[in-house]
Parts: C-alpha cells; sequence; structure tokens
C-alpha cells in the first residue's frame, strides 16, 4: 500500500492524504489501554501516515498525553507532524492572549515536544457568542490581541509553526474570518453525506437527499474525529485539506516542499448505478509528482490558483465546491483543509452511536442518526459488497481541496483498512456523478 502526501495549503508541510485522529469517539487515545495506543500509532507510522490530530480537550488532557507518551515510546516524535488544538472558555475571553497560552504549554507538556506544526482554534465562529457552544466571534479572533495576534505571536516565539481554525458555527462568520487570509488551515466537516461545506447557505442538504430533515440537526459543532469500527479490522473516519501537489514521496516532519505536480495511483473499488445501469468504481492512472519545485502536466493549474482567479478547479465531475461556499473560500486563501467527520461518527462505519456521541454538545445523536439514514439511501445504489467506508473515504480524498482525511483509530487493523482505502485513489468520475447526484 502506498501513502499518498499531499502540500498542506501553502505551508510548505506535506501531510499525507490520511491523518491519524485521537479523538473521543473512537475512545482509544482517551482510554488507559497504553499497549494498545503503542500498537495502533505504530501501525499508523508504518502505513506511512505523518499527521496526528489531538485537542487539548479530548479527554480532559487525556488524548494529548497518550499520543506523547506512544510517539515518545517510539522515538517519532519528531518525525510527524503533531496538530492540536485551543478551546477558549467563556472565562478566558476577558484573557484570550493568556487563555491560548496556558492552554498550548500545557498541551506541549502532555505531548512532550517543545513545539507542534500546527495550532488550531476548536471553537465555532458565530456573530454571537450564545449561538454556539463555546462560541467566539470575529472580533473575539481578529481584534488586537485576540486569538489570531496571540496566535501569530507564538508562532514567532516557536512554540507552533502553523495556525488554523475549525470551520464551525456560523457560515457567514466563519466566512468573514476566513477572507482575511490570516489562519492557513481550517478543519471542515465534510463527507459523503454532509457536503454543506460545499454548498452555499440555503443549499438544501436534506432535500436534495429526499430525506426529511431531522429535528434539531444542525451541520456545526465542535470538531471530533470519527468513530472506526469496534472490532480490529474495522472501519475508521476522516478529514482532508487543499492541495496543488500530491505525490507518493515520504517526506520528512521537518521538510518544506511548497512545489510539485499531480501524481498517485487510481485504483479499484465498488459500484453504483447510473442512469439504471451499474457504473464501477475502478479507474487507473499513473504518473508520480517530481520534486524540487517542478510540475507534472504544465498546462493544469492549481486548485488555489484557479480558485483566486475565478475559475472552477480542473477536478472531479460533482465536487466542484460552489462559489462562496466554505471549500471555496479556503482554496481561494490557499489555506490546507482537513477534513472531519468523514465517517459520520461512526454512522458511515456501521456502527452504534459511541458513548461520546451519546453526550456531546457538539455532534450530537441526532445528527448522527441523520447521517446513518443518508448512508442506507446511498448504500443502497452500490454493488453488492461494496465496502461504504471505502467509498465515503475515497469520496473525501477526491475534493480538490482537501488535504488530509482525519480519521479516529481504535485499533491496528483500522489504521490498515483506511491506508488500503486511500490507496485504491480518487473514486472514478462516472460514480463520482452519480454520488454528486444525490
Amino acid at each position: 500500500m502506498t501513502m499518498e502526501y499531499r502540500p498542506l495549503g501553502q505551508t510548505g508541510v506535506r501531510l499525507s492524504a490520511v491523518s491519524f485522529g485521537a479523538g473521543p469517539v473512537p475512545a482509544l487515545m482517551t482510554g488507559p489501554d497504553a499497549d494498545r495506543q503503542i500498537e495502533t500509532v505504530h501501525a499508523a507510522l508504518q502505513a506511512g501516515i505523518n499527521g496526528f490530530d489531538t485537542a487539548a480537550g479530548y479527554g480532559q488532557g487525556r488524548s494529548e498525553a497518550g499520543l506523547g507518551a506512544a510517539l515518545a515510546g517510539l522515538g517519532a516524535s519528531r518525525d510527524v507532524h503533531l496538530a492540536t488544538k485551543v478551546r477558549l472558555q467563556p472565562a478566558d475571553l476577558d484573557d484570550i492572549a493568556g487563555g491560548v497560552r496556558r492552554s498550548v504549554e500545557r498541551s506541549l507538556q502532555r505531548l512532550r515536544v517543545d513545539r507542534v506544526t500546527l495550532l488550531q482554534l476548536h471553537n465555532a465562529i458565530a456573530f454571537d457568542r450564545g449561538a454556539w457552544p463555546d462560541a467566539v466571534t470575529p472580533d473575539d479572533v481578529l481584534r488586537p490581541g485576540g486569538v489570531a495576534d496571540t496566535l501569530a505571536r507564538l508562532r514567532q516565539e516557536g512554540l507552533i509553526a502553523h495556525f488554523g481554525l475549525t470551520a464551525t458555527g456560523d457560515s457567514a462568520a466563519l466566512r468573514q474570518v476566513i477572507r482575511t487570509g490570516v489562519f492557513q488551515t481550517a478543519q471542515v466537516p465534510f463527507s459523503l453525506v454532509d457536503r454543506a461545506a460545499a454548498r452555499t447557505a440555503g443549499g438544501g442538504e436534506d432535500a436534495e437527499y429526499g430525506l426529511p430533515a431531522s429535528p434539531g440537526c444542525d451541520r456545526s459543532g465542535s470538531a471530533m474525529q470519527d468513530a472506526p469500527a469496534d472490532k480490529e479490522g474495522g472501519g475508521s473516519g476522516g478529514d482532508s485539506a487543499s492541495a496543488n501537489t500530491r505525490d507518493n514521496t515520504v517526506p520528512s516532519a521537518h521538510d518544506a516542499d511548497p512545489g510539485g505536480g499531480v501524481g498517485g495511483s487510481r485504483r479499484s473499488g465498488g459500484g453504483a448505478t447510473e442512469g439504471g445501469s451499474k457504473v464501477d468504481s475502478s479507474g487507473r492512472s499513473d504518473g508520480r509528482a517530481t520534486e524540487g519545485g517542478s510540475k507534472v502536466g504544465s498546462s493544469r493549474r492549481s486548485g488555489v490558483e484557479m480558485a483566486r482567479n475565478g475559475a472552477v478547479p480542473e477536478a472531479s465531475p460533482g465536487l466542484h465546491p460552489e462559489p462562496g461556499s466554505l471549500l471555496a473560500e479556503c482554496m481561494a486563501q490557499g489555506m490546507g483543509v482537513l477534513a472531519i467527520r468523514v465517517f459520520a461518527g461512526g454512522a458511515l462505519a456501521g456502527q452504534p452511536p459511541s458513548a461520546h456521541t451519546l453526550q456531546t454538545q457538539y455532534f450530537p445523536l441526532d445528527l448522527y442518526h441523520r447521517d446513518r439514514r443518508r448512508g442506507e439511501h446511498v448504500r443502497r445504489i452500490l454493488d453488492p459488497g461494496t465496502d461504504l467506508r471505502e467509498i465515503a473515504l475515497r469520496f473525501v480524498l477526491s475534493h480538490p481541496a482537501v488535504t488530509s482525511a482525519i480519521i479516529g483509530f481504535g485499533a491496528p487493523g483500522h489504521v490498515t483498512a483506511a491506508a488500503a482505502f486511500q490507496a485504491a485513489g480518487p473514486l472514478p468520475p462516472a460514480m463520482l456523478r452519480t454520488l454528486a447526484g444525490l
């Protein structure tokens, strides 16, 4: 199995197409089983995964501590790109700089490192702080001494290399922040059954699926990783980001490689119906990106460049983000996009709701049930035996805005499955057209 590496926006970081999610849905890194944590992290490293995502709020710091211990025990702390998050509480908003700094310093201690590749704001962004759980306003983020100023200062001090946000909350407020160009990355909820981030407001997502809206379901919340199957060898869920150069050359965690072309294998996978006939998902293309900044295919412009020029990126059919959508806004700013909830909290992996899903205020139970119904709707058009998890992951990784899909892993077998799914490459055009038309 070959892992693909993609540029994380304009950071110079090349990130594996699948990243390791250490959130509370699979509960591995927030739990007590240190041996299983080490085995699973080792499996990820062996699969070529170089992105590891956690947060101060995952298990009240237990995820960071477990991940830090596992990587240190494997001697790999300096070989990967660590990303963590800060969530400001209402009491922190009178001293945002102090709240962010205290959180980061504690995160670095738990992770056993002196800096991280990426620090992300975990709060939703809305014009009204009370509109979403723990929401902050654009003014909280952008004012002098606010979140962005503080993150820039931490970068100058060398505690973080880059900073990003979680694209949840009010879409207009998010666009206001994204359009400043201050943030380098965004974690975006995006999946086969929730493509709101690729559509403009009022796109009628539920109506397009032929399903009733779930009472109380909101599309936003706070970033959490998705659930794999409970048994080893089962599924996984993930996130992704914007890319213009994609290849299979294993990068150093400290390399900055902004150049390159488009490459990677395209292989196998299930099928879908289109116009009454079966559409299979096979398709193959060769070609590797060249190193040193040159591009394969000089006539092909990057998604970021085309978005800036008002053109639609040359990409898979049915996956063009609508102008003004969150993904289009991120591409226009050259931001790396990390896809989250790729398996919809386990709903697309055939898993029951996790203990976390049963109690969280961010991505709650009614959202899980909505996405599970949508997944069953998709499953009906697939060839018998097609693994919905594979289609879900490859669908997200086919999007031109996505750098990496963050998958919540619970066991080494989950890593193996996700790596095999991504190695099959993007879904072929016929299948993407069918899925995009649902």
